[in-house]
């Protein structure tokens, strides 16, 4: 990361300076592409008490509403709720009653009990609880898992199911019974717990969360033009962190100025918190009491900061940089140690200063017990535990109590949505992941399909609005716009959920039919595979926003890309919207994803396996119909060169630190024309590529970069010979001699 000044950045919505207090207004930037080295940031090397929540203040005052189908909640101003709603108005019940902190119900269980004995319908469609602390809540939308809680309720049950990540319990609690979200019966930990009958002033309550995780449409999009809220200017230089509370106030950790802004997106004033000088802020988490939470790379520690201080108050001792920070809802702290391999948790509660480890043994490694340099983390209402586990390219899932993970991007690590370096994670109400893929330069997201991309999706780095370059951290806000750290970029990118799309019923069918035969184009459609792939390309188009299932039948097994506005077949997963997995329904693959009007894309249909042909046809549902147009994006192999690697070759180190001992050969490279090469070798050895601009070393990276006069190293994986290989390349504008230089010592 630099710390050269850039040139200033526009924008397309009001932004703030740091020196006014009114709106600036720029106008929309020139959309281009840029390519520049993209970066991770380097960090030097180097059971927790629970208090209870039953009765503090956050409990005080709300009611408990139980609602049954067609019931209007706009008309209800109350605080705390559970619902259960039925398709029949005859079944719509409500159970509505002031809690006091500190206070034995009385009248609330007399309620209680007459509602419960009520809940006599057959089935249920859904179940809410929410209320003031938290207005959203949780929901269970599944039949089944409703009727089941409101039988247990009316007949006094014991009942346990997780649902959508959260575990629901029905238990007897002393003289009562009691129904909690939080997976502990009869116990004082936070969440979502309702015991009216207790006898005791230990009736309960909700816990707030003090981030977003927003009610997201079924097929959520983003517009993939972020808006830039703040620039370096604004948000200082090296910014890192990124924090948004339920009031949408945004908090933004800077390394290079040592500072913390703060601004609301109503007001756009800023504000800031000066930390010690060399502080390097990095991980970040705020409370609902506004206690501003920051690691310190330089101390490695993390400490409390408010607005009004000058100095902030040690929290902890992590003896390592905190680059990911998160408080749960019992009030513990996590953070997770980059070069200490993993997630530590202290309870904040009674100036407690016991560190237990979460995850990671502290040795770096990829086994389900093991994290290599970890970054962003998420713990869920479950105290469930996930981890951007950076470098080793996954997220890692740690369930409560257990410290052996579980891989939750497995399916995608062998797909073209393959992480690199990711080191942010956080989910939504219905607990789908997003991640941000730093060295990919974009953020993608999850669904029921599987994952798709969202922002940066041409996974080159860049400044435009369409670009990012190594993004650090990104939240929700209250509306579920999604917001960025732009690292290299110096700057905060907003996402604005689209919320114009179509909400008619995807039932429109549009269908196409094709053959793929030994006269289609051929291509490798995942990295270093041979290119032995027969593929067809269609170009999409939509005259209606929303959400658009396409479904591929065919008696072979076939693969789908969708890129959006181009598609090269030399670097086939570039510019990627979405993907269709290897999944198997009767030869059918089937792909959901959020399509826009006056946007290009490309439905790219491949086969699974190599060298396969035959018949496809692909249906696309979605809320109007879809037109598709064969387009021809043909390449060839162009120029094969040949040659042999014999003992009087010369011998070079393949790495700075090898003997020289591997034989290679110089090939010059001229090309004619710009644009996208592929060079692949065929040899009976492993063999290892290399390309340098206008001259070679004995340093191996030296100048490896991609220009108009290149050299290419051709050498093997061990000290072995002689062998043969062929060179093969896509373009005709392109020429290859083998070349006379001998390397530069």
């Amino acid at each position: 990361m630099s710390n050269s000044r850039r040139l200033p950045v526009q924008f397309s919505e009001p932004i703030f300076d740091r020196t006014l207090s009114t709106p600036i207004y720029h106008t929309p930037p020139q959309q281009s592409r840029t390519t520049t080295q993209d970066q991770i940031k380097e960090v030097p090397s180097g059971s927790s008490a629970t208090k209870s929540k039953c009765s503090v203040s956050r409990c005080i005052g709300f009611e408990l509403l139980i609602l049954l189908l067609l019931l209007v909640l706009a008309a209800l101003i109350i605080p705390i709720v559970v619902v259960v709603l039925d398709t029949r108005s005859s079944c719509s019940t409500t159970y509505s009653q002031t809690f006091t902190s500190g206070v034995t119900p009385t009248d609330q269980c007399t309620a209680w009990r007459v509602f419960t004995t009520g809940l006599t319908c057959s089935s249920y469609s859904l179940m809410q609880m929410y209320g003031s602390n938290d207005p959203v809540g949780i929901t269970v939308d599944s039949s089944s898992v409703a009727t089941a809680l409101a039988y247990a309720l009316r007949y006094n049950t014991t009942f346990g199911i997780s649902y959508n990540g959260i575990t629901w319990k029905i238990d007897s609690c002393y003289s009562g019974w009691e129904i909690t979200a939080t997976g502990y019966t009869c116990n004082c930990v936070s969440g979502y717990t309702i015991r009216p009958c207790i006898g005791s002033s230990s009736w309960g309550g909700i816990a707030e969360i003090s981030y977003n995780q927003p009610k997201l449409p079924s097929c959520p999009q983003w517009d993939p033009h972020g808006i830039t809220v703040a620039n370096e200017t604004t948000a200082g230089v090296g910014v890192v962190d990124i924090f948004i509370d339920r009031n949408n106030t945004v908090y933004v950790t800077n390394q290079y100025d040592n500072e913390i802004e703060i601004w609301n997106m109503e007001d756009l004033i800023l504000k800031t918190i000066k930390l010690d000088n060399l502080f390097e802020a990095w991980g970040l988490f705020v409370t609902i009491d506004g206690n501003v939470y920051v690691g310190s790379d330089s101390k490695k520690n993390v400490e409390k900061w408010t607005l009004n201080e000058t100095r902030g108050t040690l929290v902890m001792n992590t003896f390592d940089a905190c680059p990911g920070m998160f408080i749960d809802i019992e009030n513990n702290i996590y953070c997770s140690l980059g070069e200490s391999h993993k997630v530590i948790k202290q309870s904040l509660d009674n100036n407690s200063n016991i560190i237990s480890v979460v995850a990671g043994n502290g040795s770096k490694g990829s086994a389900n017990n093991m994290l290599n340099r970890p970054r962003g983390i998420f713990v869920t209402i479950n105290l469930d535990l996930y981890v951007a586990d950076c470098w080793n390219d996954r997220i890692q899932l740690f369930k409560f109590g257990e410290l052996n993970g579980t891989t939750i991007t497995d399916s995608i690590s062998t797909s073209s949505f393959k992480l690199l370096k990711p080191t942010g994670v956080f989910l939504d109400s219905d607990n789908y992941i997003y991640i941000v893929d730093n060295a990919h330069h974009r953020i993608i997201g999850s669904r029921s399909t599987g994952f798709y991309c969202i922002a940066g999706c041409t996974s080159k780095p860049g400044s435009t609005s369409t670009h990012l370059e190594c993004p650090y951290a990104a939240v929700f806000d209250n509306f579920g716009n999604i917001f960025v750290t732009d690292q290299n970029n110096d700057r905060v990118q907003k996402f604005l959920l689209i919320t114009n799309n179509s909400n008619t019923s995807p039932s429109i069918q549009s269908t196409y039919s094709s053959t793929l035969t030994e006269n289609n184009q051929i291509f490798a459609h995942i990295d270093c595979e041979k290119l032995n792939y027969y593929y067809e390309t269609i170009e999409v188009k939509v005259f209606e926003n929303g959400c658009y299932t396409f479904i591929i039948k065919s008696p072979i097994d076939t693969f789908g890309y969708i890129p959006e506005d181009y598609f090269k077949p030399s670097i086939p997963t570039g510019n990627l919207l979405s993907h269709i997995d290897p999944i198997y329904a009767n030869n059918q693959f089937k792909l959901e994803t959020s399509l826009l009007v006056n946007t290009k894309y490309i439905l790219v249909v491949t086969t699974l396996n190599p060298n396969i042909t035959g018949n496809f046809s692909v249906i696309a549902i979605g809320p109007n119909h879809v037109i598709f147009n064969r387009i021809n994006v043909s390449w060839s192999v162009q120029r094969i060169y040949s040659s042999e690697l014999l003992i009087n070759d010369q011998v070079y180190p393949r790495s700075g630190c090898q003997l020289f001992n591997y034989y290679y050969e110089a090939v010059e490279i001229n090309v004619i024309e710009s644009g996208y090469y592929i060079f692949t070798s065929n040899s009976i050895m492993n063999t290892y590529g290399f390309i340098y601009e206008n001259n070679f070393d004995t340093v191996p990276d030296g100048n490896r970069v991609p220009v108009i006069t290149l050299i290419l190293i051709v050498s093997t994986s061990a000290n072995i010979f002689p062998f043969w290989f062929n060179i093969l390349s896509n373009n005709s504008q392109l020429e290859v001699d083998r070349s006379k230089v001998a390397p530069a010592h």
